[in-house]
């Protein structure tokens, strides 16, 4: 059985713009972009975690990992392009 590895995700805002999408970066700004910790056995269960936090997000997003781990399991540096919410995001709630 494989044992659990810790990751953090965070979203940034993204954009499709024609056949490129942009991200907005938030360096020094932390707090500005959500964060989930997450234990995942697999590469497919972390993927599916994240997914599933994304849509709870609902904005358009480039889901960046980090595994918090001493090492990170093989085949982990081939999750560099998890986009989410480009082509339908919710829409926002209107401040009050």
């Amino acid at each position: 059985m494989p044992t659990l590895k810790h990751f953090e995700a965070a979203l940034y805002p993204a954009a499709r713009s024609g056949a490129f999408v942009t991200v907005e970066l938030c360096i020094g700004q932390p707090e500005k972009v959500p964060r989930l910790k997450i234990e995942a056995a697999t590469l497919g269960g972390l993927v599916d975690q994240v997914k599933t936090f994304a849509e709870a997000h609902g904005q358009p997003c480039a889901a960046w990992l980090r595994c918090t781990d001493k090492r990170a399991p093989a085949g982990f540096k081939a999750l560099p392009d998890l986009y989410y919410n480009l082509d339908n995001p919710k829409p926002q709630a209107a401040a009050a």
